[in-house]
């Protein structure tokens, strides 16, 4: 799915470039060694689908196809790919393929986007690891408060509701102000909002029901997890620290020491739990904290 996900938007971008759209379209199509199944929208976006179990044995010359159609489509200007949410690549172990694009795709600028910065770390940062030494880390700070605030009440007003600056502001701050996570309670609230406003209540009840969803994927992960990681994960649920090394956290967290605390922050660093961030540590889940603290 990944490769015939990155062929199609390859195939596009190059359409996009061509005079000849209809022409490049079955130049394309001729060119590729494993024949797929066409589709094309009113719009003219072009989809490529595979035969499951061939797209399987075959998906590195699937993606071998796209990136030499994008290096071909260099030559008539600059081209770049961006693939977002990249670390599902890695969870599925492709990303070594990656490295070997880039290492032959001189003309080409590959951009790779993750929300999950742990994962993404490791890709890009542990030595040995598929995109280890490739080129330039940048990490992006959220969306700001003021400009979230003011996106969130203007996608009320689109749908017909109110929300004022302050229910906007609490919205940001029960997401943990990360965008994902803003949108998603956004659209929560949304739901249970009343017939024209957005408001406090809308903003509880769509927690709520998020948290509720997604409580016994919780409730697995959390007892998946050492005594010691579940009581520093509960401990940073109720207040976010800056000093997670200190005499009162390792006793909240009935630990003797802080070279167990520190095994336990890694623990729920690598499971993407938790998250050190504006010089705290963490939760990284804003609905994990509120099924914790309930």
């Amino acid at each position: 799915e990944v490769a015939a996900e990155i062929l199609s938007a390859t195939v596009n971008g190059v359409l996009r470039r061509s005079r000849r759209a209809a022409r490049s379209l079955e130049e394309v199509i001729a060119r590729l060694r494993v024949t797929p199944s066409v589709s094309v929208t009113p719009e003219g976006r072009v989809s490529f689908a595979f035969e499951p179990a061939l797209a399987r044995r075959a998906w590195q010359q699937i993606l071998d196809d796209a990136l030499d159609l994008l290096a071909d489509s260099a030559n008539e200007g600059r081209v770049a790919l961006a693939l977002d949410e990249f670390q599902q690549v890695a969870e599925i172990g492709i990303g070594g393929a990656f490295k070997a694009a880039a290492d032959r795709l001189t003309n080409v600028s590959l951009v790779f986007c993750g929300s999950h910065q742990a994962v993404m770390e490791r890709l890009a940062r542990t030595r040995g690891a598929p995109l280890y030494g490739m080129g330039e880390v940048l990490t992006l700070d959220t969306v700001p408060l003021p400009q979230m605030a003011d996106y969130l009440r203007r996608r009320a007003r689109a749908g017909g509701k109110r929300m004022t600056k302050a229910s906007a502001e609490l919205l940001f701050e029960r997401a943990g102000g990360i965008p994902n996570d803003v949108q998603w309670l956004a659209h929560a609230a949304y739901e249970h909002a009343s017939d024209d406003a957005v408001d406090e209540q809308s903003i509880e009840a769509g927690l709520a029901a998020i948290v509720a969803r997604q409580s016994s994927s919780f409730a697995e992960r959390f007892e998946a997890l050492a005594p010691s990681q579940q009581r520093a994960l509960k401990a940073l649920a109720e207040s976010p620290t800056e000093h997670p090394y200190s005499r009162s956290f390792l006793e909240r967290v009935e630990v003797a020491n802080a070279n167990a605390v520190r095994k336990a922050l890694a623990a729920l660093v690598r499971g993407e739990l938790v998250e050190h961030s504006a010089a705290k540590w963490r939760l990284s889940n804003p609905f994990l904290r509120a099924w914790l603290l309930n």
